[in-house]
């Protein structure tokens, strides 16, 4: 992955010139990021310059609207990570690293940041530029992870536009797996989930736009046999949960999770056999929780488990949904592709290469076309969960598996959808982690 994608980063840079002896201020960086619901993030690096500043006498203040406005301040939190040019930028000063987040702001107001000294002139606000700080709207990211290093990259999206992408994390030993990107504790950013395949431990990482916030070992689940097979919302509290699925036994197993906390365990039901694979997940009645979809291999018929009750009393209902005895066609996404608050089915030839799609309503097929090709076998689907342009209505990210080029459609029903290739990475170390 390379940093140069730190040039299409839109930066708010200051002066390297040394500040004068009382200033606590010398220069810096910040960078924000609105995502098109509900937080600011906000992060950047300082020098602490002048006689007795250091990085634990400075802070940073955001001023929505600009300071005397009335609107509330926010003193962000002192942080240890930094840019990796940010020690040669200092020339030696002390540096000082700030992140905040700020939720239900509004995205059109003007922020200004400060810088304030806890030592000198206690109270006293330093601009750090003359303009206030426009923050990139996002809407979804893409997340990779180098297989040979274990470092994992994110890359904010809006439409075909790269906001920003840093290293929010490193795990070296490749034991450890991204096993699911839902947002597990309710702030519209997705969270990773990780297994470790040698010893069965499940771990959550809670993440903002710029870094991971925390993380926890949430689980052990030794038996190769049990698989996570989704991250949807099965109890319409708006936090994903964690679906496992026994490919030995075909039990059916939800943990439903606040943050990085199992609030309770249910067994939904058993397989009829172990032809049943889970296909996806998406709410398909409207209810707003998560349902399962699932597709006999032999047979071809698709049927779905309706996901109702409360909190440890879930329970399913069965509906069927179709049968397609090709079995070329296998299912690649199951969401809402046409904005209508319902979750459709998306299908792919593996033979000509043909996309299809099937809008249902309430689990029933009401529609159903060709919307794409692309006969090419090392372009694969690797994302159709995610809305990089925040219509409400899922979209589909390509990738080349000889050429590293990153493809994106944005779809809208069963209209042509819109594509453009957005990056390229040479490196074919670095995988897309696919949402699930």
């Amino acid at each position: 992955m390379r940093l140069g994608l730190f040039a299409l980063t839109a930066l708010l840079a200051f002066s390297s010139a040394r500040a004068d002896p009382g200033a606590p201020f010398a220069q810096g960086w910040f960078d924000a990021a609105v995502t098109n619901r509900v937080a600011w993030d906000f992060q950047g690096w300082a020098c602490a310059g002048g006689a007795g500043q250091t990085r634990q006498s400075i802070s940073i203040v955001l001023a929505f609207g600009g300071a005397g406005s009335g609107e509330p301040t926010q003193e962000l939190d002192s942080a240890t990570e930094m840019r990796p040019d940010a020690a040669s930028a200092c020339a030696g000063d002390p540096m000082v690293g700030w992140y905040g987040r700020r939720f239900a702001a509004t995205p059109s107001l003007p922020v200004y940041a400060y810088a304030k000294s806890l030592t000198a002139s206690p109270g006293a606000l330093q601009p750090l530029g003359g303009s206030p700080i426009t923050p990139r709207v996002w809407h979804d990211d893409i997340v990779w992870r180098n297989v040979a290093t274990g470092d994992v990259y994110k890359q904010l999206m809006n439409r075909f536009e790269i906001v920003t992408g840093r290293f929010i994390y490193n795990e070296p030993s490749l034991a450890w797996k991204i096993v699911g990107r839902g947002d597990d504790d309710g702030d519209s950013t997705r969270d990773l989930l990780w297994r470790n395949d040698t010893t069965g431990d499940v771990f959550m990482q809670l993440t903002s736009a710029f870094r991971v916030l925390s993380g926890q070992l949430i689980y052990n689940e030794p038996s190769p046999a049990w698989q996570i097979a989704g991250s949807g919302d099965y109890n319409g509290d708006g936090k994903a949960d964690i679906l496992w699925h026994n490919s030995s036994t075909g039990q059916v197993f939800v943990h439903l999770m606040n943050g990085t906390v199992i609030i309770a365990g249910q067994h939904l039901y058993m397989e009829p056999s172990t032809d049943w694979e889970i296909m996806g997940s998406g709410d398909y009645n409207g209810d707003g929780r998560s349902d399962i979809l699932r597709r006999n291999r032999v047979t071809g018929q698709v049927a779905l488990k309706l996901v109702g009750g409360s909190n440890g009393a879930l329970f399913v209902a069965d509906k069927v949904v179709l049968t397609w005895p090709d079995l070329e066609w296998k299912i690649v996404g199951s969401g809402d592709y046409s904005g209508d608050g319902m979750a459709d089915i998306l299908w792919r030839n593996e033979h000509s290469g043909t996309v299809f799609l099937h809008l249902l309503w309430g689990g029933a097929v009401t529609a159903g076309q060709a919307i794409f090709a692309e006969p090419n076998p090392y372009w694969k689907i690797v994302n159709t969960s995610a809305d990089y342009n925040g219509d409400n209505k899922r979209d589909v990210l390509w990738y080349h598996e000889q050429g590293g080029q990153v493809f994106m459609q944005l779809l809208d029903g069963l209209n042509q959808p819109e594509g453009q290739i957005v990056y390229v990475e040479p490196d074919l170390n670095w995988q897309i982690v696919p949402m699930r």
